[in-house]
């Protein structure tokens, strides 16, 4: 429990939704459950047509705590903006609506703060219905370089996991709008190329479901593959920006958009083909890069550009492009993100279900 001495700070917890009011009224019971009690939550109806709009406003009626804001349908990212320009908390913590916190998640974090610390990350595991169903971690932390494991795809904590400082996240700035899927990637590589002092803590506080349904992404089919090419542009600007870029994080940019190279010439995006050559060769400039690039891969994309005739000959060359790349050790700079990590401790799992016990 909190220190009755010195006054709490609040902590402002920002929620986008859509259309998962029965998701979101557990999602509200593991917040508003919090052991830290100085709290600031602001749910964002992204124009849902279900029952949201009734069940926040009874949920408020009870607790002041919970504040509701209303936008037409214009995304999570809108959403999280709108709700990070209302908040007033010192820290600040971003949460779907149907992900589920540990009762004590808020208050270890605020205790494993200290004044030159800017965020604070815990673990996660996944689940499908509920806690301790689908005992996996979301990924592991090692020594290596975050930022190179982002920009290489290997998303190293869930959008929930931080916790952060509010001065931090105002040199960052908003979460971008132009995305329709991949903001967590993009977000937090962007905080990353501003350098946080981070405490990590190993702990499982933070749990993230598995589901398919409603999502707050406005449609599937906007979930276009250049989303990624924006993400990797933006820390590319920031690192050069920032004087930030080293020898892994350039390859590990230069090798995610290779891939997403290929897939936007499927799409017929010639101008993004472009722009994906162009930071691979700025991210990682050495002699065999630009052969790969240039000698294979590239007049490939160009083929599958021009004509489906010729995509026989330009899959050959892509096939020559990936033997290129491979030759470049780029090949294992992404680890997927997804895969399984056995998680076996259920104590905070129970910790949690005795929380909600009755609802």
């Amino acid at each position: 429990m909190e220190d009755s001495g010195a006054p709490a700070q609040k902590v402002s917890i920002i929620i986008p939704t859509y259309n998962r009011s029965k998701l979101l009224a557990i999602c509200l019971r593991s917040v508003l459950g919090q052991s830290y009690r100085r709290l600031e939550v602001l749910v964002i109806d992204d124009g849902s047509t279900d029952e949201t709009a009734s069940l926040l406003q009874s949920l408020a009626s009870n607790d002041p705590r919970l504040k509701l804001l209303s936008q037409n349908h214009k995304g999570a990212q809108a959403a999280r903006n709108l709700g990070y320009q209302a908040s007033t908390g010192d820290f600040v913590s971003f949460l779907d609506d149907d992900d589920l916190w540990h009762p004590e998640k808020l208050e270890k974090q605020m205790a494993a703060f200290k004044p030159d610390v800017d965020g604070v990350v815990c673990q996660t595991v996944w689940f499908r219905d509920w806690p301790g169903d689908h005992n996996f971690l979301f990924n592991i932390f090692d020594e290596r370089d975050y930022l190179a494991r982002f920009l290489a795809l290997d998303v190293v904590w869930q959008t929930a996991a931080p916790l952060w400082r509010r001065p931090f996240l105002d040199k960052v700035g908003h979460w971008d709008e132009r995305l329709t899927s991949g903001q967590d990637l993009d977000f937090h590589t962007r905080c990353l190329c501003f350098e946080p002092k981070l405490i990590i803590l190993g702990e499982v506080l933070n749990f993230f479901r598995e589901h398919t349904g409603t999502r707050i992404t406005k449609d599937r089919k906007e979930e276009h593959p250049g989303n990624a090419l924006v993400a990797m542009r933006n820390a590319h600007e920031l690192l050069r920006a920032r004087s930030l870029m080293t020898p892994d994080r350039g390859a590990a940019i230069a090798s995610t958009v290779m891939r997403q190279s290929r897939t936007l010439a499927l799409y017929g995006e010639a101008d993004m083909v472009d722009d994906c050559m162009r930071i691979a060769l700025d991210s990682h400039p050495s002699a065999s890069t630009r052969r790969a690039i240039k000698a294979i891969l590239w007049p490939a994309n160009r083929l599958i550009l021009r004509s489906r005739v010729v995509r026989p000959v330009a899959r050959a060359l892509r096939k020559s492009a990936q033997v290129a790349i491979y030759g470049l050790g780029l090949e294992n700079r992404r680890v997927d993100w997804w895969q399984k990590y056995p998680y076996d401790d259920l104590a905070a799992v129970e910790c949690w279900k005795l929380a909600l016990d009755g609802f």
